[in-house]
């Protein structure tokens, strides 16, 4: 079983790099709408979605009403099955071209007694998120289908193997088997309906708003430069390290600095609040060692926002509640448009990863695709909350900076060493060390980004072609910064337009002594 989990893992993670931008609007048709009939707002919930985005697949289901009380937030796994999972396999049993499925507030949250799922304070009945389980719905007739046995932060359990996990291809549930399901949720009625409201607003333009990353050092910072990760086994005995997950938003930090998107990444132990008009939202929310509730509270976003907080409870319910961890039922009433949350804990392996959530989302796919890419394990905890064909960005292309460290051939004295952003840089860089980089692709670029650090005198950058004295492209300065972890990003135009692929070669100029550190470099459209 091992062998055949690290086969499948080779498949989905060679076919990733960053996202070809996607142009193809996903469509209604594709859109199954599942409501509790026996819940006046799952009722109108549904009525208000299938009108503004004209939707003809319509299953109205009859269960406990979720959106009256807490203790119906959660089914059986009998009543699920004769309630939801029947009805609604047999609606799919005769509409093959379904690839997502909405649920609606009053459909309920978890499944006690799910044959995966996290076992309730570790020994307990499996308890899945009803939404990633209805996921998985059809995974264990699928050959090849792989489960996983999940341990950490005083849990147990099993999920399903996310067969769309790490891809970069539009979903299909002919290709990859499951669903793609979300649901419309919050602490009101008006939250539910508000978050197809500012999907449409937002697939009319987006705004020009901040992603915020809120990074608690204490967790430590982790290697950006092995994310996103692989799947690792099929028996998972210790959760990741919390700073892996701070890893992986300093990659994405990276791509969007790159990229030329607007972001920030705050990397001191208070707990950031008091931003409005937010693009995107990761942090560890209540998790935080530093965590302020006013904080959390204060935050506002606008229409496309995408949000994620590793927290294990965060969508523990949908209802006014006092204690506990921070939910994301409070982020939707402040206007985040695409969130996930967890029903319960699903360790920081089951937490979906920001750097797969982003590229997918800036590239042009829906919501549920990109958070689904980004989730290891379905029939699990996840809890996708939105509509599924939000599409705000008509494919935008990001850049994958490369790391300076990775240089393909060098000449001088010039050193790796730790960079305080994670990773390693390129130091003790003299006039005329020289960085070379093969096999770069020079076709529409007409920019040069690089991230440098200077507790000296700073100097320039030149850019030449295939060899260290070949034709000059371009210069780029490398200022002082006051320290040599104190890093600033500059970019320049190239000097001359280059076709194909080539060498690129950084010949490191200025005055005496060392006199700057790089740490990536990338060219931009």
């Amino acid at each position: 079983m091992i062998s055949s989990v690290r086969n499948f893992v080779l498949v989905i993670t060679a076919t990733i790099a960053i996202c070809a931008p996607v142009h193809a609007q996903r469509k209604p048709s594709e859109v199954l709408l599942v409501y509790n009939a026996a819940s006046p707002i799952s009722t109108a919930v549904a009525k208000d979605y299938e009108a503004k985005r004209h939707i003809k697949n319509v299953v109205a289901v009859q269960c406990i009403d979720s959106a009256v009380k807490t203790e119906n937030e959660t089914i059986s796994i009998g009543d699920y099955t004769a309630q939801i999972a029947d009805p609604v396999s047999r609606y799919l049993a005769k509409h093959k071209k379904i690839d997502f499925i909405v649920l609606t507030k009053g459909v309920p949250v978890r499944i006690r007694d799910g044959e995966t799922g996290e076992r309730e304070g570790g020994q307990g009945p499996m308890m899945p998120s009803l939404d990633s389980y209805l996921a998985a719905i059809d995974y264990p007739r699928i050959p090849g289908a792989l489960k996983a046995n999940l341990a950490g932060s005083g849990t147990v359990g099993t999920g399903w193997v996310n067969r769309y996990y790490h891809t970069s291809e539009p979903f299909s549930h002919a290709k990859f088997g499951g669903y793609l399901v979300t649901r419309l949720d919050g602490y009101t009625q008006a939250d539910a309906m508000g978050l197809v409201t500012q999907a449409l607003e937002a697939e009319s333009g987006v705004g020009k708003g901040d992603i915020l990353f809120d990074i608690q050092p204490d967790f430590g910072l982790g290697d950006k430069t092995k994310f996103p990760l692989a799947i690792p086994s099929l028996n998972v005995t210790e959760e990741e390290p919390w700073g892996d997950w701070f890893g992986d938003m300093l990659r994405m930090n990276d791509i969007l600095e790159a990229s030329g998107v607007h972001h920030s990444t705050d990397l001191t132990q208070k707990f950031i609040g008091n931003k409005t008009d937010l693009l995107g939202y990761f942090s560890y929310g209540s998790n935080d060692s530093h965590y302020d509730g006013d904080a959390y509270q204060s935050l506002r976003f606008a229409p496309g926002s995408m949000v994620d907080t590793a927290v294990s409870t965060g969508a523990r319910t949908f209802l006014p509640t006092s204690g506990g961890q921070s939910l994301i039922a409070d982020l939707i009433a402040h206007g985040a448009t695409c969130i996930q949350g967890y029903a319960g804990e699903p360790i920081l392996d089951g937490i979906s990863s920001p750097t797969i959530d982003l590229t997918h989302y800036l590239s042009g796919y829906t919501m549920a695709e990109s958070f689904y890419a980004a989730t290891k394990y379905i029939g699990w905890e996840g809890v996708c909350v939105g509509d599924p064909l939000c599409r705000p960005y008509a494919g935008r292309t990001l850049v994958v900076p490369t790391l300076a460290a990775s240089f393909t051939d060098s000449h001088g004295g010039l050193k790796t060493e730790d960079c305080r952003e994670s990773g390693r840089n390129v130091g003790s860089i003299s006039q005329g060390d020289s960085l070379s980089y093969a096999g770069v692709d020079f076709t529409r670029k007409t920019e040069f980004i690089v991230r440098t650090a200077s507790g000296g005198p700073g100097g320039a950058i030149e850019l030449h072609l295939d060899t260290p004295r070949g034709k000059l492209i371009g210069t780029c300065a490398a200022p002082p910064t006051g320290d040599w972890q104190a890093w600033t990003t500059q970019t320049c135009r190239l000097t001359a337009k280059v076709k194909g692929v080539h060498t690129l070669c950084l010949v490191c100029t200025g005055g005496d002594g060392n006199l700057f550190n790089v740490e990536w470099l990338a060219l931009r459209e």
